[in-house]
């Protein structure tokens, strides 16, 4: 693997600047030089002239799709590494059209940890690392991404009201597609970046809303129905967790106008290297979100899906070291398919961990005759929620150690009888001869 990052270009196309900013400067201060686009074209363009080592790419883009961009970059440049990365795209089926017909090399959530989104670009393109760089956010560019958080949170107030001027607007004018779309746009940003900053109750918010304005018609906008009360009440707890955000902001400020120091993340210690992948698959996008961003800081890679079609199909490309199953969900049974994930042979071993609402005596007695190693009640406790994940992916990573010296030690063992018998079965013979 080369350790030389210097010389690599990355374009990164998202219309979020603010994300652009954030990650473009993550990746600048490991040493990879940036091209930043914010719509489909201008990535294209940047294609034409510059071919780069690794694209980043989200999945809505003003101008297309991703996968739409993803599809005409194969025609043109056929093996440059792409990394997708959506607040969507949370189905298996369009994980694995991703990852097998388009060739992404890696599908992220948003939000979605710098020092995360780096590690994959090290990992998809080869770069070695020092081992204490993947547990940390490395230290020489925090103030820049403490500057750039405060910087965030104190517009976030004016960002949320300008989604509540949108939302007030199409009350009288409900039949304007291009204020949705602007309202939807507006949320859509905020729903995708606010949790990186350190807001996650706000980005879930901010998802909700553009969820509802998605599925707002005209004729639900004037009878005021049950989806626009939805849309109001998101927007209200929008409003708050902005307000407390741009307060909490201010409040990491220390009196010299220097940002406090924050916490890093920290990587479970074991002989494999690199973050710990984990699997999700819950039907509730509020709650996997939400998951993503406690284990995101604990220095986990998490993939989350909302069904479980072609799930040992993922499973097998992204090598989780934890799967995190509801037992409820609209298209399986969790419990069938804990069963089915187990008698599948290779993941006979996979740690597997139940989170859900059903928490009678039943229930977890199907979870772990299913073949479950763990139940945790919803609603989940996060210190309760990040001890057992990490005790159970430490506590296979230390048996899977332990079964390679086995197998190891067996192997020079069985060397060991080979090389030493047939001196002692030769003089045998020849005893026997004689």
């Amino acid at each position: 693997m080369s350790t030389d990052v210097f010389g690599k270009t990355v374009l990164l196309i998202d219309d979020d600047q603010r994300f652009r900013m954030l990650i473009s400067t993550a990746l600048e201060q490991k040493g990879y030089r940036v091209i930043k686009a914010a719509s489909g074209r201008e990535g294209a363009l940047e294609v034409k002239s510059t071919i780069p080592d690794l694209v980043i790419i989200d999945g809505q883009l003003p101008d297309m799709q991703g996968q739409d961009w993803i599809t005409s970059l194969r025609r043109f440049v056929i093996k440059t590494p792409v990394l997708f990365v959506s607040g969507y795209c949370r189905d298996t089926v369009s994980y694995c059209h991703l990852t097998k017909d388009l060739g992404v090399a890696a599908v992220l959530h948003k939000p979605v940890l710098p020092a995360v989104l780096c590690d994959e670009v090290d990992r998809v393109l080869g770069v070695l690392r020092e081992e204490s760089q993947l547990g940390a956010d490395s230290l020489f560019f925090d103030d820049d991404m403490e500057a750039l958080s405060l910087e965030y949170a104190s517009e976030l107030p004016v960002k949320v009201r300008e989604i509540g001027a949108v939302v007030s607007e199409l009350r009288h004018r409900p039949n304007d597609q291009a204020l949705l779309g602007a309202g939807k746009i507006c949320a859509h940003k905020i729903h995708g970046t606010a949790g990186i900053y350190g807001f996650p109750k706000l980005g879930a918010q901010a998802g909700v809303i553009e969820d509802c304005l998605g599925r707002l018609t005209p004729g639900e906008i004037l009878e005021c129905g049950p989806l626009w009360r939805e849309l109001e009440q998101a927007l209200s707890l929008a409003e708050i967790y902005a307000d407390q955000a741009a307060v909490d902001g201010q409040d990491r400020v220390g009196s010299d106008g220097q940002a406090q120091e924050v916490g890093h993340t920290h990587v479970l210690p074991s002989g494999r290297t690199g973050r710990p992948t984990v699997l999700i698959v819950d039907d509730d996008a509020d709650f996997t979100r939400k998951v993503s961003v406690v284990l995101g800081y604990e220095g986990m890679v998490v993939h989350a899906f909302t069904e479980s079609h072609f799930i040992l199909e993922v499973l097998d490309r992204l090598e989780p070291e934890l799967l995190l199953l509801d037992a409820n969900m609209p298209d399986t049974d969790g419990f069938e398919l804990c069963r089915k994930i187990r008698q599948s042979g290779r993941w006979y071993s996979l740690p597997i961990v139940f989170v859900t609402a059903r928490v009678g005596w039943e229930d977890r007695v199907k979870a772990f005759e299913s073949g479950a190693d763990d139940y945790i009640a919803k609603p989940v406790i996060n210190e309760e929620l990040i001890a057992r994940v990490k005790t159970r992916i430490e506590r296979a990573r230390l048996l899977q150690d332990l079964a390679e010296r086995d197998q190891l030690n067996n192997l020079l063992f069985k060397c060991l009888l080979v090389k030493t018998a047939q001196p002692i079965e030769s003089e045998w013979v020849v005893t026997r001869i004689a």
